[in-house]
């Protein structure tokens, strides 16, 4: 279709959006979105920013059309694509106009394969073979995902995944697409390839996030900022200023147990605009010297072999580990690409998975059931662990098979436990965002009260100061963490050391 370049790509007039309270046929929760109001125009760029919980996916499914209609609750306003109101039109009626990549790569996975995966929107479109193999082939490659093809989503690491998204949307080429959070689970070089990808001047991009990346600096010509379901623009300036002096704060500097982690090297023309030198070093930071604890346990991995069998044309997966230590009190970083092997070693250190060989002691005893019961394990999908209908109920299972602690003292802690991660006692998680969704995970690691944490991507959709907040907190109790992220900024702030795994190898940065 044939669209005049003065017809805006994406109008959005006035929308204000309640969800419906299902314990009640009319009646609705408190609105989500409020008034908001904006125009994009074809080939802009826009990014929202705003945290957890401020309406930013729910803006993102009216943009699409997934709501209402798969999410009921009470609309007013109206979204126009391309000239074109989307009213109660279908979002497969317009998928060759407007492409959606949820957070939560689950949402959309539905094929048994990548392949059938890339395939079956184009199917859907009634594309011919010959196209379809064009499209296959140009997606597959220029997401790297040659080896992994035949491989089902559940085999993929989230990266993996995201970027399967993307080779998805890639093959289905629409002219406008709305990513929301699409930077997250991908490692450096990925998110530089995303933003390639994003720039090209045919795509009117809309990208929803938690907070910002410095590579994003000069790429998007609109800012803005969601909070309580209010969006406002400004310059990428004005709004980097307001939520780096809110919710956006990283955490604050300091002198000693810090450690720098190796960043790219900045573009010389990027360097020259931010004031910043070539090359970056992030500022430190340092927990309170009150949360210094004496080390009284300690956790150690020596002469691993990891092998992991995929079902794909992937083929088998090794991993090797000369030495890994984790002391109580300390924060240590694990780093490195996409599918290098991070989730994996983390199974293993938690005793969920057996190595080939090699030993994973705590405090000296090679025990399997002592490593369940001495490391707390935050999956990087919260949906993989939370699995009860309200938040009471998951929160309160930590105590369960506890002899010791009285109903009483459990439903104290349970209520604490709410009130230190923001969370609602008779929230439904199934319906909470996926930032939520992290803050509860959290909870449960803290009301287990372990000597270790393995906390996989704990910083996927919240902002630095969740993050920041969720660390500190599992810190105070005098826990060693094992912290997985690609957030080079967030890992140089929080850690003491880092460990990284390339190309089948894991081992301390020196």
């Amino acid at each position: 279709m044939d669209v005049s370049l003065s017809v805006p790509a994406v109008e959005a007039r006035d929308i204000s959006f309640s969800y419906q309270d299902y314990s009640h046929a009319s009646r609705y929760f408190p609105p989500v979105l409020t008034h908001v109001d904006f125009s994009l125009p074809q080939g802009g760029k826009m990014v929202v920013l705003g945290p957890p919980d401020s309406g930013k996916s729910t803006l993102a499914r009216i943009l699409t059309g997934c709501i209402p209609r798969y999410f009921s609750g009470y609309m007013e306003g109206s979204v126009s694509i391309l000239g074109r109101s989307m009213g109660d039109a279908a979002p497969w009626t317009r998928v060759e106009d407007i492409s959606y990549v949820a957070h939560e790569s689950t949402e959309e996975l539905v094929a048994t394969s990548c392949r059938d995966e890339i395939v079956f929107p184009l199917e859907s479109l009634g594309m011919d073979n010959r196209a379809m193999e064009e499209r296959l082939a140009a997606s597959v490659k220029d997401w790297s995902l040659e080896q992994q093809l035949d491989a089902g989503g559940d085999e993929l690491s989230g990266g993996e995944r995201r970027r399967l998204l993307m080779a998805v949307t890639q093959a289905i080429d629409a002219p406008i697409l709305v990513l929301d959070e699409p930077f997250d689970d991908l490692d450096g070089s990925w998110r530089e390839k995303l933003l390639e990808y994003l720039n090209h001047p045919r795509r009117t991009v809309i990208v929803f996030a938690s907070r910002p990346l410095d590579i994003w600096h000069g790429h998007f010509d609109t800012w803005a900022v969601m909070d309580k379901g209010c969006l406002e623009t400004g310059t990428e300036k004005e709004i980097l200023y307001r939520i780096s002096h809110g919710w956006g704060a990283l955490p604050p500097s300091g002198q000693s147990r810090s450690v720098t982690v190796p960043m790219e090297p900045v573009p010389d023309d990027e360097a020259a605009s931010t004031g910043e030198s070539s090359t970056k070093k992030s500022p430190a930071v340092n927990f309170p010297a009150s949360h210094v604890l004496k080390a009284t346990h300690v956790l150690n991995a020596t002469g691993l072999s990891i092998r992991h069998e995929r079902a794909s044309s992937a083929g088998t997966f090794h991993l090797s580990v000369s030495d890994f230590h984790l002391s109580s009190g300390e924060t240590v970083a694990l780093i490195g690409d996409n599918g290098a092997g991070k989730s994996t070693f983390c199974r293993v250190l938690a005793g969920l998975d057996v190595p080939v060989a090699g030993s994973v002691m705590c405090d000296g005893r090679q025990d399997s059931a002592l490593l369940r019961g001495s490391i707390g394990y935050m999956f990087q999908n919260p949906d993989h662990q939370i699995f009860l209908p309200t938040v009471r109920e998951e929160l309160a299972w930590s105590f369960s098979r506890r002899k010791d602690i009285r109903p009483e003292t459990a439903e104290e802690k349970v209520l604490r436990a709410c009130s230190l991660f923001r969370l609602e006692a008779e929230a439904t998680p199934s319906t909470m965002s996926y930032g939520a969704r992290k803050r509860l995970q959290a909870a449960v690691c803290w009301l287990l009260d372990r000597p270790f944490h393995v906390l996989d991507e704990p910083d996927a959709a919240l902002t630095y100061a969740d993050a920041f907040c969720l660390v500190q907190v599992l810190r105070e109790q005098g826990a060693g963490i094992l912290l997985v992220s690609h957030d080079r900024e967030f890992v140089s702030r929080i850690c003491s050391r880092v460990y990284r795994v390339a190309d089948g190898v894991l081992e301390e940065v020196v």
